[in-house]
């Protein structure tokens, strides 16, 4: 048994019936199921103790790996110290909150620490609050002064937070430290913090709340283990699924089912679990890449990231490699687009594949229905896809205002009942959403939860009718318009104004803003836009119009469908034509650039799109990132647009974009001052470690063709390579290392060598020395046959200090490239030739102008000894050797 998760035994009924003819809906609806009655935590820790519980691998690529007997002894002992840690009342006894619970806010980022943190505040008997470092400080304040948790802990420095005021707040640090000479026993009841309910709540997670404040759903220990139960026996998990992903934000409900489904499952374990941070999280091919890794078989996700993914495997056969193990897809958090599903059929074919579509919200336990997609035929239910029918122990039902059952194929309001419904909100907020059942046909369905969505019931399954209210599904975040209203009326700029949304649910979904300025007030929207990121998430700032007036109606109220036709008809007036782009501002001579720049970035981004794309607006504010970045760029020279990486990546508009746009062909590099923060010196032996670390820590375990070899080489070869070569490398006087200007410190390393003037002999043995014959096998004939004859330099190996962002290491890349061929030209060498094999520096090289002479599939490549030592890589695994003039 772990923590206050009690063992649970759940009544068996009867199946649902296989059709529904013959029932109303709210009897149809009605879903029972058959369940183990038992989590498998304590079974995996008796059986396979030393089994890998945990896995961490961090933006470096150093790994971090615990076991189930490690991660037991270490919750344990933390358990311990945060019961120590808890604030108390006057006569010395933990002090819960009005709700009668014990809640401990954790604001920690993903990591194996995250997990073992929330482990033990189970084991200690309290609820977890997660608390997201990029909410707005008010909105923190808010949830801290409403949930009143015993504990906070946060990370390393961050202890005295003005935003936790005057509660009790630690680091994991000193948590660990307080922790290590404790017992690592398992904890008895006696010992435990003592819940006063018959069933504990387990977590609190905050959500967009009606009157303008966010509130906290407060998730029940029998929800837990009734969602996750109906997982384990409707989804289950594949034998050869052996490792999992927790990629989901702490503060999203989906991420329950992520990370406690496989550890907690009782049969066929033990299971491992695979962390990953936010910094590959928001980043596709790192995150493919690391899924591909692991094998990993099942990705939850929205579907705006399923559509970014989809777009970037769809690039080249080498992405749409990196899916070869993902099996089952979920959906959830917003609309999936029947478009989207057959990209995804279209995408992988039919048989091998399932897409699921699932329904509810963290009132739910994150889900209260779903729909099973193996094939096109499964996804359009009168042209819609279908949110399907129940979860187990879970009642739907369709009403109309008098909470009576409307009749089958009509829209009613949809409510939910069951053992997947949560205990209410803090502090008793918005009760009316809780209500008696007057359906109700067991004590666990005595409770409704109204949704506030419509639906009906068509051909067997559930189809979503849209909102009765003000919230929209972002990405997935629950957004109250009233919410992001209350913050936009506050700002002292707006006279008066009101949010609405364009197309709820739909792929073209806007969040809109009207605002009436205060008289005399000369304000932009991205003024207005601005100002209100400290009271809202960034994925909830509105689209702003500034309007004269607001039209009213007569009965008084705001007139919100012709304030939504002002905004329909801005768009097609200003070249949207749907997809969020404005072009206002733009002048005559940006115009064709810039309708050509915002549509390509529309059409990457997509439904991901964080606002409207306008000269003012940031493409990394939008949702852009390191990889679609390239791709942009790449897209634009198609179009006959020229810009470097560089001024792509630095500039803090669109509109700066524009200005370094060129349609000669050719980049246009005049705006390239941000490089001041760099400094270059040619290679030598005073840059020796810095270039040893960055090239190991870049190539162990990262590089594409040797992570394919088994077993990988060891870093130390990388090393030894180095050594062997290292007298060349200072000798030709043509490689770089980079340097912060502000730091001083080394971020980038290239290497390069005189093609004519090459070691011989080098330091090879073990794995690494098949790379080495592999990059002579597919070289020496382009070496001979096809480079110019001359003076030429060849490009060995580049690395960037593994501490950078994505984006920052692209920028590094640019400029070492840039310089490296400005440095070739100045010695009189007739051009560079490399060999790439990851596919996001084949597209940089792409980008910058490389001439690709050879590709070849690298697991056909046989070595001299007869073995095939890339076997294991994918038939889409590409390496291209490529040159590029001076």
């Amino acid at each position: 048994m772990m923590g206050n998760i009690a063992l649970h035994l759940l009544r068996m009924n009867q199946p649902l019936p296989e059709d529904n003819e013959g029932f109303s809906n709210h009897e149809f609806l009605i879903r029972w199921g058959i369940f183990q009655n038992k989590v498998g935590w304590g079974a995996h820790l008796r059986c396979h103790p030393r089994h890998t519980a945990f896995i961490y691998e961090d933006i470096r690529g150093n790994v971090r790996e615990t076991t189930y007997q490690e991660a037991e002894d270490t919750s344990n002992k933390l358990a311990r110290a945060i019961l120590a840690s808890v604030a108390r009342d006057i006569s010395g006894q933990p002090k819960a909150n009005s709700d009668g619970d014990f809640i401990i806010a954790v604001a920690l980022p993903p990591s194996d620490d995250l997990v073992l943190t929330l482990l033990a505040v189970w084991k200690a008997g309290a609820a977890y609050l997660p608390l997201d470092a990029a909410s707005p400080r008010d909105r923190t304040k808010h949830i801290l002064n409403e949930s009143k948790p015993v504990l906070i802990i946060t990370q390393s420095g961050n202890e005295s937070d003005t935003a936790f005021g005057n509660m009790s707040a630690l680091s994991y640090e000193r948590l660990l430290s307080l922790s290590k000479p404790l017992d690592a026993s398992k904890l008895p009841d006696e010992e435990i913090l003592k819940s006063s309910l018959e069933d504990p709540i387990e977590m609190v997670l905050y959500t967009s709340g009606s009157t303008g404040l966010s509130k906290g759903v407060r998730v029940k220990k029998s929800s837990i283990l009734n969602r996750l139960q109906w997982q384990w026996h409707d989804v289950p998990y594949l034998r050869q699924e052996g490792t999992f992903v927790f990629k989901t934000a702490l503060t999203f409900v989906d991420s329950v089912s992520e990370i406690w489904g496989p550890i907690l499952c009782p049969t066929d374990g033990p299971r491992t679990l695979l962390i990953v941070p936010k910094e590959i999280t928001t980043n596709p091919q790192r995150l493919l890449t690391l899924l591909n890794k692991y094998k990993i078989g099942r990705l939850v996700l929205v579907p705006s990231l399923l559509k970014a993914i989809l777009l970037y495997t769809g690039l080249s056969k080498e992405n749409a490699g990196l899916l070869n193990n993902l099996k089952i897809w979920i959906c959830s958090g917003e609309p999936l687009a029947p478009s989207l599903a057959q990209q995804f059929f279209k995408s992988f074919g039919t048989g091998s594949h399932v897409l699921y579509n699932f329904y509810g919200s963290t009132e739910m336990m994150g889900d209260v229905t779903y729909h099973k997609m193996t094939t096109t035929d499964d996804i359009v239910v009168d042209n819609k896809v279908p949110i399907g029918v129940p979860l187990d122990n879970t009642a739907i039902y369709l009403l109309n205002n008098e909470l009576q059952p409307v009749p089958v194929g009509e829209v009613g309001e949809l409510f939910a009942a069951g053992l997947n419904i949560a205990a209410g909100y803090v502090n008793g907020r918005d009760a009316n959403r809780f209500i008696p059942n007057p359906h109700a046909v067991d004590p666990d369905f005595r409770f409704l939860y109204r949704t506030g969505d419509y639906a009906k019931l068509v051909k067997g399954t559930l189809l979503f009718e849209g909102r009765t209210d003000s919230q929209v599904k972002v990405r997935g975040h629950r957004v109250d318009l009233s919410e992001v209203e209350a913050t936009l009326i506050k700002c002292p700029e707006v006279q008066k104004g009101i949010v609405l949304c364009h197309n709820p649910g739909e792929p073209d979904q806007q969040i809109v803003g009207f605002v009436k300025p205060e008289d005399g007030v000369d304000v932009t929207p991205y003024d207005i836009e601005q100002k209100m990121t400290s009271g809202v998430p960034k994925y909830a700032i509105p689209q702003i119009i500034i309007v004269k007036e607001l039209p009213y109606l007569v009965n008084g109220k705001v007139d919100r469908q012709t304030l939504l036709r002002l905004y329909k008809n801005s768009k097609s007036q200003n070249g949207c034509g749907g997809t969020g782009i404005d072009l206002k501002g733009l002048n005559e001579a940006e115009l064709a650039a810039g309708e050509c720049l915002f549509r390509t970035i529309s059409e990457v981004l997509g439904s991901s799109v964080r606002g409207p794309i306008t000269k003012e607006a940031n493409f990394y504010t939008l949702g852009g990132n390191s990889l679609n970045s390239v791709l942009t760029i790449s897209l634009l020279n198609e179009q006959g647009y020229a810009i470097s990486v560089t001024d792509f990546i630095s500039a803090q508009t669109l509109g700066d974009v524009l200005n370094r746009m060129c349609v000669t062909g050719v980049a246009n590099h005049s705006s390239k001052s941000q490089w001041d923060k760099f400094i270059l010196e040619i290679l030598d032996d005073r840059h020796r470690e810095d270039a040893f670390r960055i090239i190991g820590d870049s190539f162990y375990g990262k590089a594409d063709i040797e992570k394919t070899m088994e077993p990988p080489p060891e870093r130390q070869e990388f090393i030894d390579l180095l050594e062997s070569v290292w007298p060349y490398i200072v000798k030709h006087g043509a490689s770089i290392a980079v340097k912060d200007a502000t730091t001083k410190e080394v971020v980038g390393v290239s290497l390069l060598m005189d093609a004519d003037d090459e070691p011989t002999e080098v330091n090879l043995y073990g794995q690494l020395r098949y790379t080495m014959e592999f990059l002579d096998y597919i070289e020496i004939p382009i070496r001979e046959n096809v480079l110019p004859k001359g003076k030429i330099l060849h490009s060995f190996m580049l690395g960037t200090s593994q501490d950078k962002t994505s984006q920052e290491n692209i920028e590094i890349t640019e400029y070492m490239e840039e310089k490296v061929l400005e440095l070739a030209k100045e010695q009189g060498y007739l051009g560079i030739f490399t060999t790439n094999s990851s596919p996001l520096t084949q597209q940089l090289a792409e980008v910058m102008n490389y001439q690709k002479l050879k590709i070849y599939q690298i697991n056909e490549y046989v070595a001299p000894d007869g073995t095939r030592p890339f076997k294991r890589a994918r038939d889409d695994q590409l390496a291209i050797v490529s040159w590029r003039k001076t």
